[in-house]
């Protein structure tokens, strides 16, 4: 557990089910509580498969899904991927 995160609530920005597969490792090992954020459409932001372009970089585009994530959830943490995930 890290001291840091320990207790604190973190959201995973997706609409994808990869929250099924993240939290109960996060929760785990960083001693979270894990929120899904699935009431809005992460795929506005762009799609790795091209349908909808991605509106920056991968990087820029993760940070928006978690600032979005955490301002609807009011978590202070986010976690987010822009890209493939299986």
């Amino acid at each position: 557990m890290y001291p840091l995160f320990f207790g604190r609530t973190l959201v995973v920005a997706t609409m994808h089910g990869k929250e099924q597969v993240i939290a109960p490792i996060l929760e785990r090992s960083l001693g979270v509580k894990v929120l899904s954020e699935n009431t809005f459409d992460t795929d506005q932001f762009g799609t790795f498969s091209g349908e909808v372009d991605r509106k920056g970089t991968p990087m820029e585009v993760a940070r928006a899904k978690c600032e979005a994530a955490m301002s609807i959830t009011g978590a202070d943490l986010a976690i987010a991927s822009e890209g493939y995930f299986g």
